[in-house]
């Protein structure tokens, strides 16, 4: 499997995968929030993916500056 995530982190020997969302406090009521990085109200990062550390064969970082990778 490949996955594309704005975040990841480790916890309790799980990577957890989030991405960047901009949604309404209802919206937000259904999913799980990992990080508040704005400013901007309902700008959050949710929870995608759970995955066993024991699963995960590898993590690759892209580009931090907007820009693709070549």
């Amino acid at each position: 499997m490949e996955l594309w995530a704005d975040a990841y982190s480790v916890q309790d020997g799980h990577y957890l995968f989030g991405i960047l969302v901009d949604a309404s406090p209802e919206e937000l009521s259904e999913v799980t929030v990992t990080s508040w990085p704005s400013p901007k109200p309902g700008r959050v990062e949710i929870l995608v993916a759970k995955i066993p550390a024991s699963e995960v064969v590898q993590v690759e970082s892209g580009p931090t500056d907007g820009q693709r990778s070549r």
